[in-house]
């Protein structure tokens, strides 16, 4: 594979693209601005009114960036196997989604 430069060790070439976050460059390019500065002051102001009059959504989304997404556990019950545990959660997972 090829490296970025002739005799410097780095991440293959296609490494870089498999980094890029579309969406994440295109807000920080719209917030580099004042106006856009100004927007994201709003937005945020707005998700907070919101998380204070209790949207679990508003919360766990200020939850999860400021402190990272929980990791999900899965504990073993009695005799379980790993694999009945998995579909254990799956199923609670489908049933959380609707």
């Amino acid at each position: 594979m090829a490296t970025k430069s002739p005799g410097k060790m780095g991440p293959p070439l296609g490494h870089q693209n498999a980094k890029k976050k579309p969406v994440s460059d295109a807000l920080r390019l719209v917030v580099s601005s004042p106006e856009g500065q100004k927007k994201l002051r709003i937005a945020a102001t707005r998700i907070l009114a919101r998380a204070t009059k209790a949207d679990l959504a508003a919360y766990a989304l200020i939850r999860d960036t400021v402190e990272g997404k929980p990791k999900e556990t899965l504990e073993l019950e009695g005799g379980e196997g790993l694999l009945e545990a998995f579909a254990r959660m799956n199923a609670r997972r489908k049933k959380a989604d609707g």
